[in-house]
């Protein structure tokens, strides 16, 4: 043998098995759901002359969502923030829905995936902050942004 006690085989089969599993979730992904905010952006707000709000954004990250778009999954954006701009390079990457100045997150992301006849075990939704978090629970295979500033890298795994 190489080694190796029962228990330490055990232990890798069982992490083996637990990875295998989350691989076959993933791959029942069919839609894809952010936030805006501090995980399209880095969460910072330039504030420009006449109160415009500047947001920047990851030219990576709109490449991304071209290629899911180009592949066939579903992009959904929903956001408490208000943003034609961002509503604008979003639509022009290829994401239809866009929804901005949404106060609550999971009745929408429940009605969307009625709408589209997706279940939520396809959907992965990405959020990082107290609005994200109702989302967040009904996704159990969803991302919570980690920063140091976030409080939602502060709540329970949903997983």
């Amino acid at each position: 043998m190489h080694g190796y006690t029962s228990g330490e085989i055990i232990r890798n089969r069982v992490y083996l098995t637990k990875s295998l599993e989350v691989l076959a979730d993933f791959k029942k992904i069919q839609c894809f759901v952010f936030d805006v905010d501090g995980v399209l952006t880095n969460g910072t707000l330039l504030i420009m002359p006449g109160g415009l709000m500047a947001r920047t954004m990851n030219i990576k990250d709109g490449y991304a969502i071209q290629l899911a778009i180009k592949k066939g999954y579903k992009i959904w954006v929903i956001s408490g923030g208000n943003s034609e701009e961002v509503k604008d390079r979003l639509n022009r990457l290829g994401v239809e829905d866009v929804f901005m100045k949404v106060s609550d997150k999971a009745s929408l992301l429940k009605e969307l995936a009625i709408i589209n006849n997706v279940s939520l075990e396809q959907v992965l939704y990405m959020g990082d902050d107290m609005p994200d978090y109702e989302c967040m629970q009904l996704d159990r295979k969803s991302t919570r942004l980690n920063s140091s500033h976030s409080r939602a890298s502060r709540m329970p795994s949903s997983a």
